[in-house]
């Protein structure tokens, strides 16, 4: 069973400094990670999405075989209705935006 596409954005900014001590040249370098940046901005973007539990087969049709004409026939389960949610969103840790900040002195 295959889950509908997510869309995610992680965005990455590192910028590098020169520090001078003595005759010897460094570099300090600052960085800004963010995972799932879209989420940032609204809560529903990036969120994972399962089949709903509610149904119980993991199907919303049901195959009953083929007619005098050859023709595939379908059913519907009674438990699934027009309000049934196919999907439903998984509000995990794992699914939230997260940033993260980094320093990194660079010896030459």
């Amino acid at each position: 069973m295959y889950s509908p596409w997510i869309h995610r954005l992680d965005f990455s900014y590192k910028h590098d400094f020169t520090v001078k001590i003595g005759q010897t040249k460094n570099t300090l370098q600052l960085s800004l990670d963010v995972k799932n940046l879209l989420n940032l901005f609204n809560n529903s973007w990036g969120v994972a999405k399962y089949m709903n539990p509610a149904i119980t087969e993991g199907k919303i049709l049901k195959y009953e075989g083929v007619d005098d004409k050859g023709y595939a026939t379908f059913s519907t389960p009674s438990y699934i209705s027009g309000s049934t949610q196919t999907w439903t969103a998984s509000h995990t840790l794992a699914q939230c935006w997260y940033a993260s900040i980094g320093i990194k002195y660079l010896f030459n």
